[in-house]
């Protein structure tokens, strides 16, 4: 618990934010109710640990080590220590992003639509903020992300900084549909995970990928941790897996803990996610493959195919002459 004696969030929230303005900071009220909300969250010391054992980079002395809670020290001191050395990561990305050539490789990267947010969920209960009757009234926001699109940049800085801002652009549209419907900030957004022509090869260069990502950010893994902990607590529906993966993840489901099973779907189609998301809602290439019907009018479902057939030839630039 955070300071028990101490159980109001705005409270803590205003002694933060006197803080931080006599830091010099900025902050925004979303990035304060997820940090304190996760600020005592379990699995900072658990990332670097896992960084080391990928990497066989594992330094005993490191930055993450450096910010866990003293015993003496109050949740709204920790978390100042913790939005302040996030507050310098920020700092240095933009210096890195005005490097000649990486704003143009993020870009590069971002074109493929290999992962983007659109529309919402239906309602559903939980969230990151509270969890009162406003939470359950509101929809999250969805990342569509579809790694097999992935474009492989090996700049040591632009598929970081890429992914930042991802994470920032969901907590933004996170925070603006809690909101609009009067819930509390901080929450969390849904992901659909789609496999769809994910290869041995591709999986394998995208893995390496991110173990790469792992060890040079393996220093600041708690405050990644403590900033964004609740805003990843989303819903995930992984489809066109397969039939070995969704064999294989029914064997190891029971062995997940059961917060996590309740947030992790795995659907044999897409078209399963319509119990989820409303077809509306989605991107015209996985409306288009809902099969129109009562939940689409025909020229939405038009417009939807040849959306589909778009993303297809950019997807497979070589398939026309």
């Amino acid at each position: 618990m955070i300071d028990k004696a101490r159980t109001s969030l705005s409270e803590l929230r205003g002694e933060l934010q006197v803080r931080l303005d006599a830091e010099g900071v900025e902050w925004t009220p979303g990035r304060l109710a997820c940090l304190l909300s996760s600020v005592n969250a379990p699995g900072g010391g658990l990332i670097v640990c896992l960084a080391g054992l990928f990497t066989g980079g594992y330094r005993s002395s490191n930055s993450s080590a450096d910010l866990a809670r003293a015993p003496t020290e109050t949740a709204v001191e920790h978390a100042a220590r913790v939005y302040l050395a996030w507050s310098g990561f920020r700092d240095e990305i933009e210096r890195e992003r005005a490097a000649p050539g990486v704003a143009e490789r993020i870009a590069a990267m971002r074109s493929t639509g290999f992962c983007r947010f659109h529309g919402r969920t239906r309602p559903r209960g939980g969230g990151g903020g509270g969890g009162d009757a406003a939470t359950a009234a509101a929809p999250a926001p969805v990342c569509w992300l579809r790694p097999a699109l992935h474009r492989i940049d090996e700049h040591p800085h632009a598929t970081s900084i890429l992914y930042h801002d991802l994470v920032e652009e969901g907590a933004a549209l996170t925070d603006a549909a809690a909101a609009a419907v009067g819930a509390p900030l901080g929450g969390s957004f849904s992901v659909v995970y789609d496999r769809a022509g994910l290869g041995l090869w591709q999986g394998r260069r995208n893995a390496a990928q991110c173990r790469a990502l792992i060890a040079q950010h393996a220093e600041t893994a708690e405050v990644f941790v403590r900033m964004y902990y609740s805003r990843v607590g989303g819903d995930v529906y992984i489809v066109n897996a397969g039939l070995l993966f969704w064999a294989c993840y029914q064997l190891c489901s029971p062995l997940l803990p059961a917060e996590m099973r309740s947030r992790l779907s795995v659907l044999r189609s897409p078209g399963d996610l319509c119990e989820h998301i409303d077809p509306a809602q989605m991107p015209p290439v996985y409306a288009a493959q809902m099969g129109g019907g009562s939940r689409l009018s025909s020229s939405s479902t038009a417009a939807a195919a040849a959306a589909a057939a778009a993303q297809n030839d950019r997807s497979n630039p070589g398939k026309h002459n």
